[in-house]
């Protein structure tokens, strides 16, 4: 909707008001059409709104833009509309669906005896609100997360939300396990360390497997005042699943042992408390004997190929109506009966799911 003049309003209000007669009283409750103007101490924020959080800097900027001047010199107030409801709780007055951040900068402007612009939506749900507040781009992810949480406990799914909001059921995930993270993950994201919910989903995902690890991670970013990218975090993931020495190295291998000899701690090879290899020569200074002919090879062990050693169980299933794709981890204890842990081929994210939700997919041996 184009931003409106206040002037232009307040004219068609009084054209519409000299039609009903100068003897008729004019009241937002009797008024035609869903467009009002409205004393802005009738109008009350939702406290179930999605936006519990707002920048007051920005609320000051906005402020200051109402509090300019208009044509006429008056300050030109709200100029585009804000949705309202009425309140079923007090006659008279209105609950808002959208534009609180107008109503309450007109407020701190001073300017709360000037009439609001308002539509008047009795029909408006909370998925409006939250689906109109994302598509704005500028609601903040704890309440974007929360809003989802709020929706999926009054019992909708979550593929029925994401066709509400005209999103994917993927970016629903997201902010649905940053809502689940760890209080110091999410304050990567309030302290504006990391503001990427791909990368803060991983994270918050990989916690469950290396707790210590990511902890240390995250409080060395935020007492460093760090900020991570998405390529810092999925270093540090996959990091976690390579196996290292302390020095960050391969062990070395164990250095060779001259032949006679058995390969034992320095300081006791052969258990006797001398170097094994020291000297080639006997006692008596003769030439030591001829080596002993190897012996005869052990003879080939029968290998059963109808046997896999070390199965690999590669699956398929179903998060929120995304499709995965990965192995089965078979070394990892399920929660409770009926569940299996699962991790992603690409991403090497571990995921607790369902266990008949799980497709079989192919059976391999791990080299």
């Amino acid at each position: 909707m184009a931003d409106l003049d206040f002037s232009a309003l307040e004219s068609l209000t009084e054209l519409g008001k000299g039609k009903k007669g100068k003897g008729d009283k004019q009241s937002a409750s009797n008024e035609d059409g869903p467009f009002r103007l409205l004393d802005w101490d009738k109008i009350e924020e939702d406290p179930n709104q999605p936006r519990t959080h707002m920048d007051e800097d920005g609320l000051k900027e906005l402020a200051d833009s109402i509090k300019q001047p208009g044509k006429d010199g008056k300050p030109r107030g709200i100029l585009q509309p804000i949705s309202v409801r009425e309140n079923p709780d007090k006659q008279g007055h209105y609950l808002i669906n959208y534009g609180h951040r107008r109503h309450r900068a007109q407020g701190i402007a001073g300017l709360k005896t000037q009439p609001v612009p308002a539509i008047i939506d009795n029909d408006s749900t909370r998925t409006d609100q939250l689906l109109e507040n994302i598509q704005r781009e500028d609601l903040d992810a704890f309440d974007i997360a929360k809003s989802i949480e709020d929706l999926v406990s009054d019992g909708m799914k979550v593929a029925e939300i994401a066709k509400k909001l005209g999103k994917k059921p993927a970016h629903l995930s997201l902010f649905r396990t940053f809502f689940k993270a760890s209080s110091d993950i999410q304050k990567l994201y309030s302290e504006g360390l990391c503001r990427d919910m791909v990368a803060l989903a991983d994270l918050s995902r990989v916690q469950d497997k290396f707790p210590s690890e990511v902890e240390g991670f995250v409080l060395d970013a935020l007492e460093e005042k760090t900020a991570l990218s998405r390529a810092k975090i999925n270093a540090f993931v996959k990091g976690l699943k390579k196996p290292t020495t302390e020095g960050g190295e391969a062990p070395p291998s164990p250095p060779p042992t001259a032949p006679g000899t058995t390969s034992s701690e320095e300081g006791e090879p052969g258990g006797n408390g001398e170097r094994g290899n020291e000297s080639l020569e006997d006692p008596e200074g003769e030439e030591n004997p001829p080596p002993s002919p190897p012996k005869d090879p052990k003879p080939p062990v029968n290998v059963d190929t109808d046997k896999i050693s070390r199965p690999v169980m590669w699956v398929s299933w179903k998060i929120e109506g995304e499709d995965f794709k990965g192995r089965v981890l078979l070394n990892r204890r399920p929660s409770k009966s009926g569940m299996i842990w699962v991790e992603e081929k690409d991403s090497g994210r571990p995921f607790e799911v369902v266990a008949t939700g799980v497709i079989l997919e192919e059976l391999t041996e791990s080299k």
